[in-house]
Order: structure tokens, then C-alpha cells, then sequence
């Protein structure tokens, strides 16, 4: 919008005067903009994130991987560790009570 002024004349040959009045003629451009944004902003815009966007937020905010425990729960399934009958009955005992069968 600034370079209407400039409509058959190169800047170069404006000279100070015509750099200076140019200079605050795209300021006040700038300072239009800028309030122009700020009324529409503050008129009740608002901003809503998609369910998409609110996951990966969630995702984000998880804590951090602790590869040393995932290391030693491997180790334990590779080894056979974990493989006790106390175990077994523990987690058919949850399953029975997740699916409200026990």
C-alpha cells in the first residue's frame, strides 16, 4: 500500500524528504494493522483446539520414557521372572473384576 506514492518515481529519486515521509507513512501503516488487530482480537475471537490437537497436547505432557525400567520389564518376560502362578491368578482376579465377572 506504501508504494502508490512511488507510481512512476523510484524511491532512490525521492530523495531524504520523500524516504522520510515514506518511512512514517509505512509506520503508521504498521500501527493501523496492529490496532486493527487487537480490537477484533479483544471483539470476542476465541480459539479452539480440534480433539486431534487436544491429543497430541496430551501427548506432549506425558512424562518422560524411562528406557532403564522398560529395559528391566524385558529382561523379566525374556527370562521367565514374571511367570509365577501368583501372577497368573493376580491378572485373571483384575480381568474377572474389569469385565464384572467376578
Amino acid at each position: 500500500m506504501t508504494d502508490i506514492g512511488h507510481i512512476g518515481t523510484p524511491r532512490s529519486s525521492l530523495g531524504i524528504a520523500g524516504s522520510a515521509a515514506s518511512n512514517r507513512l509505512e509506520e503508521l501503516n504498521r500501527t493501523q494493522v496492529s490496532t486493527q488487530t487487537s480490537r477484533s482480537v479483544q471483539a470476542g475471537d476465541r480459539i479452539e483446539l480440534s480433539e486431534h490437537a487436544e491429543h497430541l497436547l496430551a501427548i506432549k505432557n506425558l512424562p518422560e520414557v524411562r528406557q532403564d525400567k522398560i529395559a528391566e520389564a524385558r529382561a523379566a518376560l525374556e527370562n521367565g521372572s514374571l511367570d509365577t502362578p501368583s501372577r497368573l491368578e493376580n491378572a485373571v482376579e483384575q480381568l474377572l473384576v474389569e469385565w464384572d465377572l467376578g
